[in-house]
């Protein structure tokens, strides 16, 4: 999926869902990846399908350890020079892991961090990791912001805060609560998904994009989506039906469109271009 906006920053979903998550933007020749929790070599071949050259990406924003979201990043740190951004929490596992060593090219957020031309401000998830976060990302030059929200069993109220003024948000929609008590995971998984610590459902998704698109017109894009406990038509369906009932409508007050579930292969990569408001 590669979403184009006016103000020539590309994004580009390579992959989200259980079984891997890795966002690419494009602002020129800066070129970033947020987490990277698919094989390099699928990396690689995602990119050369749309001409991009995997030695151009020089940083790696991560949001937290999990595989999901660090399985090709060992391998690519062996392979490319690039720098790797993340809480203390999280590199520090990292490290422990043998995933990146004492001589990787780490930088550690606090809270917020500038990367080439890109401002990034961090805000805590709540999930069962070490140190979580979720981010935001303003392009100064080009005055447009966006923001990545997974991995996490609640939305607070800094959640929101941080959210709020990014044009693009990459929202969790992990889970549709009947599917996931009807289905074939062990108690103590679905316990585990449903919890605080957990992923958000798309119920609870549909209520904060109903917050955030209060607020003016925003482009939501749902990630996360579990291949076992959701699908990408319901979790559209339930965050457009929340929307409508309570009086908003899309393409006018917001829009909405789901990331790819799982890793995409190497066709039906849409195009879209947004009009950030």
């Amino acid at each position: 999926m590669k979403i184009k906006n006016n103000y020539f920053v590309k994004i580009f979903s390579v992959c989200s869902g259980s079984s891997g998550n890795c966002i690419l933007l494009e602002n020129g020749d800066n070129y970033l990846l947020v987490d990277i929790g698919l094989s390099v070599k699928r990396l690689k071949s995602f990119l050369e399908n749309n001409e991009i050259d995997i030695n151009k990406i020089k940083n790696i924003l991560i949001t937290h350890e999990h595989y999901d979201h660090v399985k090709g990043l060992e391998v690519f740190l062996k392979k490319y020079d690039a720098g790797v951004y993340s809480s203390h929490g999280t590199i520090n596992k990292l490290l422990e892991k043998g995933v990146i060593n004492k001589y990787s090219n780490v930088k550690v957020i606090d809270k917020s961090i500038k990367i080439d031309n890109i401002f990034v401000e961090a805000f805590d998830i709540s999930h069962d990791c070490e140190q979580g976060f979720g981010y935001s990302l303003n392009f100064e030059k080009e005055n447009f912001s966006l923001s990545v929200f997974t991995d996490s069993g609640i939305c607070t109220e800094e959640i929101i805060n941080s959210l709020r003024n990014s044009e693009i948000i990459f929202i969790e929609s992990n889970y549709d609560l009947e599917m996931l008590r009807n289905g074939s995971y062990p108690y103590f998984l679905k316990k585990r998904i449903a919890s605080e610590k957990g992923h958000l459902s798309n119920e609870v998704c549909s209520e904060i994009v109903f917050e955030l698109a209060k607020s003016g017109f925003k482009h939501f894009i749902l990630s996360h989506l579990s291949l076992e406990n959701n699908s990408p038509q319901l979790a559209y369906d339930t965050v457009l039906r929340k929307l409508y009932n309570l009086g908003m409508k899309i393409n006018i007050d917001f829009n909405l469109e789901v990331a790819e579930n799982g890793i995409p292969r190497n066709k039906n990569v849409s195009q879209k271009k947004l009009v950030a408001k």
